[in-house]
C-alpha cells in the first residue's frame, strides 16, 4: 500500500480540523451565553418574588399593629394600591417604583366576609405583583395571600 500523500492533502486536513474545532467552540460559547442569561433572569425573578412577598408581609404587619382597626385602614381598601418597597399607598392604584431598584410593584385587595357556625370573619385577599423591564417587555411575578380578621 502506498502511504504517500497528495500535494495539499495535509493542508485540507488541517483546515477541516480547524473548522470542526471552531464549530465546537461556537457551540460551547452559545451554551455559556444562554446559561448566563438564564441565571441573570432567574436572579431578577427571585428578587421580584421577594418584593411581592414583602408587600404581603407589610399587610400582616399592619394587622399585627392595628388589630381589627386595620379593617378600616385606607391602605387596605378594596382595589389596587402602589407598593414602594416599604409602604402601601392610600390612593395610587398603579404600579410604582420600588425605591432604589429597577422594580415596580402594586398590591390589590379584595375583602370578603365568611359566615361560619362560630361567627363571621373578614378575609383580606392579597395579590402582590412586581415587575421589571427585560428586553423592552415587562416581566411580572405575582404572589397571593390571605389575612384573616376574626370579628
Amino acid at each position: 500500500m502506498n502511504n504517500k500523500k497528495l500535494p495539499g492533502q495535509l493542508l485540507v486536513e488541517v483546515l477541516i480540523a480547524f473548522a470542526v474545532a471552531a464549530l465546537a467552540l461556537l457551540a460551547i460559547t452559545q451554551l455559556s451565553t444562554k446559561s448566563l442569561g438564564n441565571a441573570f433572569y432567574a436572579s431578577r425573578q427571585t428578587e421580584a418574588v421577594r418584593y411581592a412577598q414583602a408587600a404581603i408581609e407589610t399587610v400582616k404587619d399592619i394587622k399585627k399593629s392595628e388589630g381589627l382597626a386595620a379593617k378600616t385602614n385606607a391602605r387596605l381598601t378594596t382595589g389596587g394600591h402602589c407598593y414602594n418597597g416599604s409602604n402601601i399607598s392610600t390612593t395610587d392604584a398603579n404600579f410604582c417604583q420600588i425605591t432604589g431598584t429597577i422594580y415596580e410593584s402594586r398590591v390589590t385587595f379584595i375583602w370578603t366576609t365568611v359566615v361560619t357556625a362560630v361567627g363571621d370573619r373578614s378575609e383580606l385577599g392579597i395579590l402582590a405583583e412586581t415587575r421589571w423591564m427585560n428586553n423592552s417587555t415587562y416581566q411580572t411575578v405575582t404572589q397571593q395571600g390571605v389575612v384573616v380578621f376574626e370579628n
